[in-house]
């Protein structure tokens, strides 16, 4: 009986990481428009409206001209980087190369910053006037309150009926609205008839699981959103969705973005640096154009 045998058991190991599951959000940032920033903040000028006014019923009536309003808005970039080492000797040793996959998590951090850079803009206070010396706070009259309810029919209706009802959003002029909500709200409207049946509307909102358009609005799903209780996706009282138009913000690129793959020379073993980095920034450009809409996820 040969006792000895199990000296020569082996061990085998996969060929390659099984990659952790990890939020893939990615579908407000293309939505914006993209400027070029240049130096440490970049000037973007508005003209307000301006109306027109009925003559006097008299002959030679002088002509008084108006003095347009100019306001300004400054949009920045920051900065984001990160970078992974790969010894040499490790890549030896574990008879296999994890570059390829270390890049891959690296561009999807990238993604989610993009989005998170988005829904930050959405109310965050805005620099202002011609040298930057003012700010913009977000105008509160553009919220739809939670009222202990999740995405309600009735919140949608009234964020349609705000962004309409100034003139600023119209479809019929060919804008497209959006609403960016997050699984838990689109959980809560599959459970409305009105949403799923066709009885009540010309075209099945719900399309292969996902939640095509309603109610006029093109849904974008994000798990980024924030809560002004700061808890996760699906147990907040606060989460934050927003009705907009791609005119609400502007995006802004500064430095080139990099994605680099080198051997560091100055170290033991020349190890590889992977290094990503973007700078990126967003400005809101018209309260007008978003309606944030709270939704208490826990109703």
């Amino acid at each position: 009986m040969a006792v000895t045998i199990t000296a020569a058991n082996r061990l085998t190991y996969q060929d390659g990481f099984f990659a952790r599951v990890e939020d893939m959000s990615a579908g407000l940032w293309p939505l914006f428009p993209e400027v070029q920033v240049e130096g440490e903040m970049k000037r973007v000028d508005f003209i307000d409206v301006i109306d027109s006014v009925q003559s006097a019923n008299t002959r030679f009536t002088p002509i008084v001209a108006v003095d347009p309003l100019h306001t300004n808005r400054w949009l920045s970039t920051v900065v984001n980087y990160q970078a992974v080492q790969v010894d040499p000797k490790d890549v030896l040793n574990i008879m296999m190369d994890p570059k390829s996959e270390y890049m891959r998590k690296l561009q999807n951090a990238f993604m989610r910053k993009r989005e998170d850079v988005i829904i930050e803009a959405f109310d965050a206070t805005v620099t202002t006037g011609v040298r930057g010396a003012g700010t913009t706070i977000w105008d509160t009259a553009q919220d739809v309150a939670v009222g202990t309810t999740n995405l309600t029919l009735d919140k949608l209706s009234e964020a349609l009926y705000i962004l309409e009802s100034r003139g600023y959003a119209d479809q019929d002029l060919g804008q497209t609205l959006y609403f960016a909500y997050s699984p838990k709200q689109k959980q809560a409207l599959l459970q409305i008839s009105e949403v799923v049946n066709t009885d009540y509307a010309q075209h099945q909102a719900l399309v292969d699981g996902r939640m095509s358009s309603f109610y006029g609005f093109t849904f974008v799903s994000s798990n980024r959103l924030i809560a002004t209780d700061g808890l996760g996706i699906g147990v907040s009282a606060s989460r934050e969705c927003y009705a907009f138009t791609s005119d609400a913000l502007t995006k802004g690129t500064g430095l080139g973005k990099i994605v680099d793959v080198y051997q560091d020379k100055t170290k033991v073993k020349h190890p590889y640096m992977l290094y990503v980095q973007e700078d990126i920034g967003a400005v809101r450009m018209q309260e007008e154009l978003i309606v944030k809409i709270l939704c208490d996820e826990t109703a």
